[in-house]
This record gives C-alpha cells, structure tokens and sequence, in this order.
C-alpha cells in the first residue's frame, strides 16, 4: 500500500514497483481479504529464495500457576516451534531472570508437532522481573531467545466487602487469613469505591447488600482483569445486576430443607493437592436454607449436595474468575464455616487469585500494552531499555494503554518507569513468523497471484551479477533501433528494385 501511494503521485510517467522478496510462505501468503494491487502500477518480484535450513524457536511461554508469589516454587511452561524434518534430542534450554540463570534443561523435537516443556524455579524477592528464555540452536539465531516481564508479590490483597464486619461469617474470615503466616493482606470494608480496590487481587462479598449496575460492572471488569470474586449470597436477597454482568442466572430462590453436601468434584484442578488422601466417606457440611439456581453453561460446579443441587461453583470471567456459595455462611443455615473445609477452599480460592499478567508481545504484532498500574503523571511515562522512548498513553481509571504503534524499538526487556520509577517490564520478541523459512516456488507464487484475480505481475529470474542488465532492460524498453534500420533497408532495396523496372518498361 505505502509502495502504491507513493507511485500514484507519478502521473506523467511510468510507474513501476520492483518487489525484493524471499516468498516466504509464512509471511506471503495471500488472504483472501487483500486488498486488490493497483492494476495502474507493473509489479516486478525479483525473488531470493532461501534455503530450507532446519530452525527452532521460542514460542510462547506462560506460568502454570495464577500468582508469583516471593520465595515459592514456580513452573515456566516453554513452547517450542521448529521446521525440521527429523527428530533432534537434548537440544540445551535455559531461563535467566534478571540476568541471572536461574533453570536449565533439554528438549527433544518430533517432526510435525511443536514441543512443551517446563522450566522450574524459585521465585525471588518480590517487584518487577526480567525473564528469558534461551535455546542453542545454530546457525539461525535471531529466535533463540524470548523476552517476558512479570511481577512477583509478597502478600495476597484480599479485600472482604461486608454489611456486619462483626458477624459470625466476617469473624471466620478475618481469622483464617490471620493465621496465614503474612501471606495474605485482609482488609475489611463496609463501603467500596473504585479506586480502593485497585491493588485487590480477591474480593469476597459477605451480607453485601445490592449496589446496582455501577458496582456490577465493577466486580466484572475486576474478574476479566484476572481478579478472584468470591459471592456468600445474601439470603432471599440476591444481587441481580452483579449475577447479570457475571454472566449467570439472577434467579432468587432459595429452598429452606435440610440437605448436605454429597460429593466433591476431586479431580477438578481446584482440589488439586489440597488433600494427601480423599476419604471414601467424607463427612461434609449440611444445610438448612439454599440458593437454588440454574448454572451458566461455562459455569463449573464443585460440590453437589444430596438432593442434586449445585453448592460451589466456580466461573471463568475474562482472566479472572468468580466463586459461588449457595449458602450465605450464617451458622443458623449451615455449619459451612466451622467445618474442616471451609480453610483449605477458601485459601485455595485466595491462591487462585487475581492472574498475574505476563508482559510480552512480539515487535509488529503487539500495538497495545495495557496494564493496570497507578500512574499520577502519563507525561513522565517512559519506555527504558537499550534505548529510551517516550510512549502514546492513554488512561482510563487505573488502566493504562501504551501505544507501541510504529515505535522503532527492537527486541530485549524494557521497563516503563513514572519519573524513573519503575512501574513494569515489558519483553519485546522477533516476529516468529520470520523463524518458517519454507518458500513458494515460482510457479506456486505465481498461481496464488492469478487464483485471485489480480493483474499481471512478472517474476524476475536472475542472479546478482545480471540483475542491473536485466533491470536496465526493463527500464529502456525493447530496443527496436535495429528493426527500424533493417526494415528501412528493405524498402529502399524494393525502391531500387520498382525503380529499375519502371525504367526498363519505359524505354520498352
């Protein structure tokens, strides 16, 4: 597009575009949405296929769990993209954090499909991180390593939004997290606005009375964000604008009969590790008084009590997820909170919260990096790494945006700092659709073109040292001086010849 507009200012000449391309296959196949080449413009491809070297990459890597929490274990999962024809093992893989290496392994590769593995480690001291993940691979390297920043905390923000601070249910909660060894960071609140639950990472609604749209729209943005809701309904007092914009059913029914709940779904990653053993005959909480409801479809059910009814659920929202009770906690309606589980589900809940963004992107793809961050002054943000850059910000309530639109920058770590501050770290990666070097052939280029009607094009077949001739040929036209000479010749050889008969005839 930017090569024809800049032809269309040529209106008194010529306009031709010479096209130096390797065909690529990853980078130039033609969707069938593209836009039509301007038929006004003679499109030459001089092409410089590359040879089909075997190559591996970096190609996505992301955290097993939710959180990073300082000094606890963690596991990097590495996804790794490669063109070769046959299997390749022990290939050396590595990930440094900070500069320092903190995990090494090795790899095997099979022909066709992409390769996982994992890389574990301790988690530092808690604030911004740097990451990279390092292969050996020779001789294309420019994909052998992969950027990431990320963010390591020391505490979990919980924050308990309740109507009675002092109730049974509130008393339960604030007791459990306080013998968490400082783990986690409770904060109870009898009013909400927007900007004290910013550094939440779980937020649990006990005898929360209704709040209307505002705060429904609130708790969803806070779950697709990567944030863990938990909901002990109030009884026969349900929230329908929140269950709304969570995207689950506002029904208010609530069944006031005995049940218990029956069984636990053990092999939902949510039990995952939390008992050594699972006893056949589990004594597990009763209930006098229960939401009933129907569940959404991506809604995933935990507990079901006796009489078929859901009583934990959890719900995926975004990057985030919610927890839904069917029963308020009140001990004159269950004995949930006295129970044995009531512990080890609600930490597991806290663990499970707010997912932590990995920052990385790669260069040409990513044109947006939005992060919620607290930012007093956009016009002392800055981009810091090998070279500095002054970004486009826009920010909406606690969201930033950062345009990375154009931005000249090339691949490593860069830190966005407020006044040299350091508020997150981004990684910046080569497009690994440059890693595929497989390439058209000519006539397979070529047939792609005219399958969708485009107008003519030619493919240039020459090599460095007769490409300026060929070129140059292109440019002059076909020399024609010697027709022109030949066939005047010629018509002077038929004028000398009509001549001398004319005479012979005249003297006749």
């Amino acid at each position: 597009q930017r090569a024809s507009n800049q032809l269309n200012k040529a209106t008194d000449r010529q306009r031709t575009a010479y096209l130096f391309s390797d065909l690529q296959k990853t980078t130039h196949q033609i969707p069938l949405d593209a836009a039509l080449p301007d038929s006004g413009i003679q499109w030459l491809f001089v092409p410089e296929i590359a040879g089909n070297t075997p190559n591996i990459w970096v190609d996505s890597v992301w955290f097993t769990e939710p959180m990073r929490i300082s000094e606890r274990p963690a596991a990097l999962q590495v996804r790794l993209r490669h063109n070769s024809k046959t299997s390749v093992d022990a290939v050396p893989l590595s990930l440094r954090v900070n500069g320092e290496r903190v995990a090494m392994g090795t790899f095997n590769i099979v022909p066709g499909i992409p390769t996982d593995t994992v890389l574990r480690f301790t988690l530092g001291k808690p604030g911004i991180q740097q990451g990279t993940v390092h292969i050996e691979d020779a001789p294309i390297r420019f994909d052998d390593d992969w950027y990431f920043g990320y963010d390591v905390v020391d505490q979990i923000q919980i924050a308990l939004l309740t109507s009675k601070p002092n109730s049974s249910v509130s008393t339960s909660i604030k007791r459990l997290f306080s013998t968490a060894q400082d783990l986690y960071s409770l904060t109870v609140q009898t009013q909400w606005t927007p900007g004290s639950l910013t550094e939440r990472h779980c937020i649990i609604l006990s005898e929360w009375p209704i709040q209307g749209t505002g705060f429904a729209n609130a708790m969803e943005a806070f779950c697709s964000a990567g944030g863990t809701l938990v909901i002990l309904p109030q009884f026969e007092a349900v929230d329908p604008s929140l269950l709304s914009a969570l995207g689950t059913s506002p029904q208010n029914q609530w069944m006031e009969q005995s049940d218990r709940v029956q069984r636990l779904v053990s092999e939902h990653p949510f039990f995952q590790h939390m008992f050594d053993r699972i006893p056949e005959r589990m004594d597990l909480p009763v209930i006098e008084a229960m939401w009933d409801r129907t569940l959404a479809p991506q809604e995933e059910a935990l507990a079901w009590t006796e009489r078929g009814r859901p009583f934990l659920t959890r719900l995926p929202i975004g990057q985030g997820q919610a927890f839904l009770f069917s029963t308020n906690g009140d001990e004159d309606q269950t004995n949930l909170t006295r129970h044995a589980l009531w512990v080890p589900m609600v930490l597991r809940m806290a663990e499970q919260s707010a997912a932590g963004s990995i920052h990385q992107g790669e260069i040409g793809k990513f044109s947006t990096w939005a992060l919620d961050v607290e930012c007093e002054n956009t016009a002392e943000l800055a981009l810091e790494g090998d070279q500095r850059w002054l970004p486009e910000v826009r920010q909406t309530g606690t969201e930033l945006r950062i345009s990375l639109e154009g931005v000249p920058l090339d691949a490593g770590h860069f830190t966005l700092t407020e006044s040299g501050r350091p508020l997150a770290s981004l990684g910046l990666n080569q497009d690994r659709d440059e890693s595929d070097h497989a390439a058209f052939d000519l006539l397979g280029f070529e047939s792609q073109w005219y399958d969708r009607g485009w107008p003519s094009m030619k493919l240039i077949a020459a090599t460095s040292s007769t490409l300026p001739q060929v070129i140059q040929r292109i440019e002059q036209g076909t020399p024609l001086w010697k027709a022109c000479v030949l066939l005047a010749l010629i018509a002077l050889s038929l004028e000398t010849i009509l001549l001398r008969a004319w005479k012979q005839s005249s003297k006749a």
